[in-house]
C-alpha cells in the first residue's frame, strides 16, 4: 500500500513538473497584450497591419513613390524598417517574421511642434517570439547598442552611425516596442502595465467596433481631436477654419500609379457618421461659374433640400435663444428654403487658417429674386422696420444686404456653416451667396466679372471633373491655392520643412474627401507626376504696340467697354489729346483737352440706358465724354471760381445712378458736384483744415456705422463727415505732423472695428476706427531723417503693403510690419503699384522715373521680369482666369505696349 502511494505521488509530482515546465515554456499563465493596449491616447493616427512589409513593397513598386520617397515621415519610416531589417539579418528575414503578425505604426506629438512614431508588434506565436529572441541577444552583442531598466523591462538603444539617431525598443510579454524616441518607448511600457491609463482603443472604442481587426493591407484609424491639435500646432494662429468638425476615421489604404487612396468609414462624436442620411444627388460642378480662382478648400453639399442638413447637425454649435426666436418670429425659413435645391457650398479662401476666416456660403436657387427679397424683409424686421438703419452695398451693378444677425446661417441651417459675425448677402443668377465679410463678397464679384472663377479656368478642369455627382459631401482642397497658404500660416520649423520639400508637396495637385451614400468615406491624392519646370524669371516680350504721333504722358487707363465687356484704354499725348483705344488696338476717339488729366478715368451711366461715359478731370474742369468721344450735356463742368482741382473721386451712395463727384482743390477745400455741375448744400466749399489733401477724398459706407466722406491732409490732420458736411468725430483728430501718402480701410466683421490706417512723415503707422479713436501706433523703421514712407493700395483697394524708401534701397513690408522683399535701387524718384488676384497671384511694381525703368515683383517679393520693362508713366495689369494669364499694358515715349504672360 505505501509502494501505490509512493508511485502515486512520484506520478504527481511529474505530471505537476511536467505541467510547470510547460506552462513556463509556453507563457500560458501569462496575460497576452495587444499592442493597441501600448499605444498613448494622444496618437494622431494608428495604422495596422498583418503584412506591413508588403504593404510597403506595394507603396515603393508604384510610379507615385519617386515622388513621396522625398518626403522626411517617409524616409524615416523607411529608415526604421532598414534599421528592423538590419537587426534581422537580412535575407527577408524581417518579411517572414511579420507577416501574419499584427504590426501597428502611431503619431505621437513629442514636444512644441515636433512629433515622432512609435511601432509595436503583437503575436501570440512562440516561433516569433523565439526569432525575436535571437535578434534580442545578437544586438545584445553588438558594440553599438547598450542597454538599460525602465520600471522593471530592459530597454535596448541601438545607434543609427549613419544619421547619429539612436533606435529604442523593449519586449514587454508578447509585445514588441520601437521608436526613434525612446520616450515614446517609455510610454508604452507605462499603457501596458496599468490599467488606470486610457489608451487609444479606449479612448477611441468606436474605431474598434467598426473595424475590430486589420487586413493585411492594413487599417488607418485616425482621431479627429488628435488631427485637431496637429493642425493647431501646425500653423500659426491655431486651428482656424481648417479644423473645425473634424471626424475620427477608419480608413484602407488603397495604391495607384498617380493617386493614394483611403477609403472607409467615418465617425462623429463616437458615432458612424450620418451625413450620409441626406441621400443627395445633384450636379458637381453646379458653382463652377462663381467659385473663384481664390478658393483654397471648397465644402459641399448634394441634398434633396436645405433640411437635409438636420443628419449631419453641428451638435458643437451654441444656438442663442434670443437669435432663434427672432429668426422664428421674423424670417420665413420655410418659404425661404423652398426657393434653395439643396446644392449648398462654403468656400474658403486665403485666410482659412485665421480665427475668424473668410467664408463664401453658396446657396442653389430656383427663385433667386424671391429668396432675396425674403432676406430683405428679413433685414428690415431686425430693423424694427426703420429702412434708415439699414446697411446696403451695391458694387458691379449688385446689391449687397447686411444682415446684422449673428451666425445666421448656422442658426437656419442646423449648426453647419458658422463663422458669420455678420452676413453680407447678394446673388448671382441661380445662387445666393452669403459671405461673412463685405471685401470677400465684393472680391468674389470682381472675380465673376473678370472671368477669373473655376468654369472659365483651364486648370481648374481636372478640379471640376474630380468632383463627384453622387455622394452627398464631398471637400475639394485646391493646393495650387492651398499650398502657398500652407506655407504662409505654418511655424516656422514646418514652414521651412514646406518649403525645403515644396516640389513634392506641390505635386498634390488635387486633395479631395467624399462621403457616400453608403457611409463610405473617400480620401484621395491626386498626384501630377509631371515634373514641374523651373522658369525662372520671365522675360516680357510685347504681343502688341500702338504707336502715337507724340509722346504720352498719361495712362493707359482701362476701362469697360459696355458693348461686349472688353478692355479699351485711354491714355493722353504731350499736346493733351486724350485717345481712347480698343482692346484690338484701334483709335476709337481722339479729343483735345486744354490741360493734363489729372484724376483716374472712371466711369458712369448718365442716361440710366446701360451706356457707359467717361468722367474725368483736368486742373479746371470736370470732363464727361460718351464711348464716340462727344461731350455730355452741360459737360465740361468748370471749378469753383479761380481754384484748381487736386483730386476728383466719384460716388453712387445707393448705386441708383444719382452720381457725386466728390472734390479737393489745392487747399484742401471739399466739394461736392452732382453729375449736371450743381455744387450740393454744405460742400459750396467745405472749407478745410487750411492744408492740401495727401489722397483723393473718398465715400465709405462703414455697416452699422453709416457713411462717412473721409478727408486726409498733408498736415497730418485726418477728417471724417456726413454726407450733409458734419463732422462725425467732432474735428479733425491729428495722426501725425505731416502725411504723404494713401490710406487703406482694415474692414473688420465685428463692430467699430473697422479702421483707417496710414503711415505719417515721421514713420509712425497708424490706425484709427470710424470712431476718431486712435486705436494703433506703431513706429516703422527709420533709418535716417531723410527716410519716406508710403502706403499703396491694389487696384481695388482691399489690399495693401507699405513702403520704406531710404537712399538707393527700398524695404516693402507686408499689413503686418514684416517684410516682403528689400531692393537696391539707385534713384529716389519712384512710384508704386500693387496689384492683386488672390493668394499666390500678386504683383508689386516699382516705377523708377527717373531711368524710366519698372520692375515687377511676386507675392514672395521675387523679381518676375529679368529685365525691367521701359514704362513712363505706369502700367496697366488684368488677370484673365480663362485665359491663365496676364495682360500688362504699358506706355513709354509714344507707344503703347501690350503684353501677354502666361501665369
Amino acid at each position: 500500500m505505501g509502494l501505490i502511494k509512493n508511485i502515486l505521488l512520484t506520478f504527481l509530482i511529474l505530471i505537476l513538473g511536467v505541467a510547470v515546465y510547460l506552462l513556463f515554456k509556453t507563457d500560458i499563465l501569462k496575460t497576452k497584450l495587444d499592442g493597441v493596449q501600448m499605444i498613448p491616447s494622444n496618437a494622431v493616427l494608428v495604422f495596422e497591419s498583418t503584412d506591413p512589409v508588403g504593404v510597403w513593397n506595394q507603396l515603393v513598386n508604384q510610379p507615385i513613390w519617386e515622388k513621396l520617397n522625398d518626403l522626411p515621415a517617409l524616409q524615416d519610416i523607411e529608415a526604421q524598417l532598414i534599421a528592423l531589417d538590419s537587426l534581422a539579418g537580412k535575407s527577408g528575414n524581417l518579411y517572414q517574421a511579420l507577416k501574419g503578425q499584427k504590426f501597428t505604426l502611431s503619431l505621437h506629438p513629442i514636444g512644441k511642434e515636433e512629433y515622432g512614431f512609435l511601432f509595436t508588434i503583437t503575436s501570440d506565436d512562440n516561433r516569433f517570439f523565439d526569432f525575436l529572441q535571437s535578434l534580442k541577444d545578437d544586438v545584445a552583442n553588438t558594440s553599438h547598442t547598450r542597454k538599460r531598466n525602465y520600471s522593471g523591462i530592459t530597454l535596448y538603444e541601438s545607434s543609427d552611425r549613419e544619421n547619429g539617431r539612436e533606435f529604442s525598443y523593449a519586449f514587454y510579454n508578447n509585445v514588441w516596442l520601437g521608436s526613434y524616441i525612446s520616450f515614446l518607448v517609455e510610454d508604452g511600457i507605462r499603457y501596458g502595465k496599468t490599467d488606470e491609463l486610457r489608451n487609444f482603443k479606449e479612448t477611441y472604442p468606436h474605431l474598434y467596433v467598426e473595424a475590430p481587426s486589420p487586413s493585411p493591407a492594413g487599417i488607418l484609424r485616425m482621431s479627429g481631436s488628435g488631427l485637431s491639435g496637429f493642425v493647431s500646432d501646425l500653423t500659426v494662429s491655431g486651428k482656424g477654419g481648417l479644423t473645425e468638425n473634424l471626424y475620427s476615421a477608419n480608413l484602407i489604404p488603397v495604391f495607384s500609379d498617380e493617386s493614394i487612396n483611403f477609403n472607409g468609414k467615418l465617425f462623429m462624436d463616437g458615432n458612424s457618421s450620418s451625413i450620409t442620411d441626406m441621400s443627395g444627388k445633384g450636379n458637381g460642378s453646379a458653382f463652377s461659374h462663381i467659385i473663384s480662382n481664390r478658393a483654397a478648400l471648397i465644402n459641399q453639399y448634394l441634398l434633396k433640400s436645405p433640411y437635409d442638413l438636420k443628419a449631419s447637425a453641428n451638435h458643437a454649435f451654441e444656438f442663442r435663444s434670443t437669435t432663434m426666436a427672432e429668426i422664428e418670429e421674423k424670417f420665413e425659413k420655410e418659404t425661404f428654403f423652398k426657393c434653395l435645391t439643396g446644392e449648398i457650398a462654403m468656400v474658403l479662401e486665403e485666410n482659412l487658417f485665421s480665427n475668424i476666416p473668410n467664408k463664401t456660403l453658396l446657396l442653389k436657387s430656383t427663385q433667386t429674386t424671391e429668396a432675396l427679397e425674403i432676406l430683405r424683409e428679413f433685414q428690415l424686421k431686425t430693423n424694427q422696420g426703420d429702412p434708415t438703419n439699414i446697411y446696403n452695398e451695391y458694387y458691379l451693378g449688385k446689391e449687397i444686404l447686411m444682415l446684422d444677425v449673428e451666425e445666421f446661417p448656422a442658426h437656419i441651417f442646423e449648426g453647419n456653416f458658422n463663422g458669420f459675425l455678420r452676413s453680407y448677402i447678394t446673388s448671382v443668377n441661380d445662387a445666393v451667396i452669403i459671405g461673412n465679410s463685405l471685401r470677400n463678397i465684393r472680391s468674389l464679384l470682381d472675380d465673376i466679372f473678370n472671368d477669373n472663377t473655376w468654369g472659365k479656368s483651364p486648370t481648374q478642369k481636372k478640379n471640376l471633373n474630380a468632383l463627384k455627382s453622387d455622394v452627398p459631401f464631398q471637400v475639394l482642397i485646391n493646393n495650387d491655392r492651398f499650398f502657398n497658404i500652407l506655407v504662409k500660416n505654418s511655424v516656422p520649423s514646418w514652414s521651412s520643412v514646406f518649403q525645403k520639400y515644396a516640389s513634392l508637396f506641390q505635386s498634390f495637385h488635387l486633395i479631395t474627401l467624399s462621403v457616400a451614400e453608403n457611409d463610405q468615406f473617400e480620401f484621395s491624392f491626386k498626384i501630377n507626376l509631371e515634373q514641374k519646370s523651373d522658369v525662372g524669371k520671365l522675360i516680357l516680350t510685347e504681343s502688341k504696340s500702338i504707336e502715337f504721333e507724340e509722346d504720352l504722358i498719361y495712362g493707359p487707363a482701362g476701362i469697360q467697354n459696355f458693348n461686349d465687356k472688353s478692355t479699351d484704354f485711354l491714355v493722353q499725348d504731350e499736346e493733351f489729346y486724350a485717345h481712347l483705344i480698343s482692346e484690338e488696338g484701334e483709335v476709337v476717339f481722339s479729343f483735345p483737352l486744354p490741360g493734363r488729366i489729372n484724376s483716374p478715368i472712371y466711369q458712369i451711366d448718365y442716361y440710366k440706358n446701360g451706356k457707359l461715359q467717361l468722367i474725368f478731370a483736368t486742373s479746371d474742369e470736370i470732363y464727361g465724354l460718351d464711348r464716340d468721344g462727344n461731350l455730355l450735356p452741360n459737360y465740361p463742368i468748370p471749378f469753383y471760381e479761380s481754384k484748381k482741382i487736386s483730386y476728383l473721386n466719384l460716388v453712387d451712395y445707393d448705386n441708383n445712378l444719382n452720381y457725386r463727384y466728390f472734390l479737393s482743390d489745392t487747399l484742401g477745400d471739399l466739394y461736392i458736384y452732382d453729375q449736371f455741375g450743381e455744387l450740393l448744400d454744405g460742400w459750396n466749399p467745405k472749407n478745410s483744415t487750411g492744408s492740401p489733401l495727401s489722397t483723393p477724398p473718398a465715400h465709405h459706407r462703414i455697416p452699422s456705422q453709416g457713411d462717412f466722406m473721409v478727408a486726409l491732409h498733408k498736415n497730418g490732420v485726418l477728417e471724417m463727415y456726413s454726407r450733409k458736411a458734419q463732422s462725425k468725430i467732432g474735428g479733425g483728430i491729428q495722426i501725425g505732423e505731416s502725411i504723404s501718402t494713401s490710406y487703406a480701410i482694415e474692414e473688420e466683421p465685428t463692430e467699430g472695428l473697422s479702421r483707417i490706417v496710414t503711415v505719417n512723415d515721421a514713420g509712425e503707422m497708424v490706425k484709427v476706427n470710424f470712431k476718431g479713436e486712435l486705436t494703433y501706433r506703431s513706429q516703422l523703421m527709420r533709418p535716417d531723417r531723410d527716410t519716406e514712407f508710403k502706403l499703396v493700395n491694389d487696384q481695388n483697394l482691399d489690399e495693401y503693403l507699405l513702403v520704406i524708401e531710404e537712399f538707393n534701397r527700398l524695404s516693402v513690408l507686408q499689413p503686418d510690419e514684416r517684410i516682403l522683399f528689400e531692393m537696391n535701387i539707385p534713384t529716389g524718384d519712384l512710384e508704386y503699384q500693387y496689384f492683386s488676384f488672390g493668394s499666390n497671384n500678386k504683383i508689386f511694381a516699382v516705377v523708377d522715373k527717373v531711368q524710366e525703368f519698372t520692375y515687377l515683383f511676386n507675392s514672395e517679393g521675387k523679381l518676375i521680369n529679368q529685365k525691367p520693362i521701359d514704362a513712363n508713366p505706369g502700367i496697366w495689369i488684368n488677370f484673365s482666369g480663362s485665359r491663365n494669364e496676364y495682360t500688362l499694358m504699358s506706355t513709354h515715349g509714344n507707344k503703347l505696349f501690350e503684353y501677354k504672360v502666361p501665369f
